[in-house]
């Protein structure tokens, strides 16, 4: 409901709302809202604040953070049984913690962008989307401690074009991530990076601190024909792959799945990524027992080209893997 943009009267917006909450009677909600920061918008929140207890999915935009602090949604603090899936926007960010939804012990996945929000700690999956209004972690990452952790996703908006080293810093967020990860003592076992601009190192340098990762999500952000080839920073390089390859390195010594998004224009290392990805391939377990790393057992490539032709032979002879049991998938994008 985007009542922003509706041309429908409050009245009538009301009447709606309080026939189906009625006709629902005692079912789960699932919630999408993008509200006005006015008395319409207040008065929709405070009409739905009364089923609190039945939410299960809410998504909360608002066009002004003083909508957070409305006394109506404070008052849903300890009403939140069933709220699994919470994804809060807001355009303008907010640097004071609010904790309305500290109280919601079945959350296990959260998206916050432009807000600070606590949560109850039984929350497994943390998804962080930043924009050029809020490019930091640290005021988030600060005020929370979750045990029970296990995905952590950071994100650029796609909203935005590319983000550069200026907009954003993994080196300069390192300390901050790894300091939460340790203040909550959670056992994390996937992590995705999605947009960002990452240098290899920084990137080695992080996973090096997160040796309990199964799972690895990198993507690259589609490049922008207005944007420098030198101002678009990849992870993917041959000292990255160098670095992951076995048995030289044991770094990330549990990793099972990856997943990786590029460019293909932007010089991929193709030779370097395959060499790494049939060292890890280790089917015999007590080959890999010796070798102190679990074997591989998902891949997926998504590469973004140009032309239909562009993918190359040498990527597709990764498929030979699958007949031997490894799970693979290529699934290339044309750039548009």
């Amino acid at each position: 409901m985007k009542l922003g943009r509706s041309q429908l009267k409050y009245d009538r917006l009301k009447a709606m709302l309080e026939l189906h909450l009625e006709l629902s009677r005692d079912r789960s909600l699932h919630i999408d809202l993008d509200l006005p920061s006015n008395e319409i918008g207040r008065q929709i929140l405070k009409t739905l604040s009364f089923h609190s207890s039945r939410w299960t999915t809410l998504r909360l935009g608002a066009s002004h953070k003083d909508l957070l602090k409305d006394s109506d949604l404070s008052s849903v603090r300890n009403s939140l049984s069933q709220l699994r899936h919470l994804n809060i926007w807001f355009p303008l960010g907010m640097e004071e913690p609010f904790p309305v939804f500290q109280s919601a012990p079945a959350l296990r996945e959260l998206i916050i962008r432009g807000c600070v929000a606590r949560v109850h700690n039984t929350l497994r999956s943390l998804s962080i989307t930043i924009d050029a209004y809020d490019p930091e972690l640290s005021p988030l990452l600060g005020c929370l401690t979750l045990p029970c952790l296990t995905h952590l996703e950071i994100s650029a908006s796609d909203s935005q074009g590319i983000f550069t080293s200026e907009d954003f810093s993994l080196a300069s967020e390192h300390g901050f991530i790894v300091s939460f990860l340790s203040r909550s003592q959670c056992q994390l076992t996937s992590l995705s990076l999605k947009n960002l601009p990452l240098h290899d190192i920084e990137v080695v340098s992080l996973l090096q601190d997160l040796p309990s990762l199964t799972v690895l999500t990198l993507h690259d952000h589609s490049p922008d024909e207005d944007i420098d080839p030198a101002q678009f920073k990849s992870p993917f390089t041959g000292l990255f792959f160098q670095t992951c390859t076995a048995p030289a390195s044991t770094l990330l010594p549990h990793l099972k799945e990856l997943d990786f998004r590029y460019t293909l224009s932007l010089s991929f290392p193709t030779s370097d990524f395959l060499r790494m990805v049939h060292s890890r391939w280790i089917p015999d377990v007590a080959h890999a027992a010796e070798m102190g790393i679990d074997s591989l057992t998902s891949v997926t490539v998504r590469p973004l080209k140009e032309r239909d032709d562009e993918l190359g032979s040498d990527l597709l002879s990764l498929r030979v893997l699958t007949a031997a049991g490894l799970r693979v998938l290529i699934l290339p994008k044309l750039l548009e």
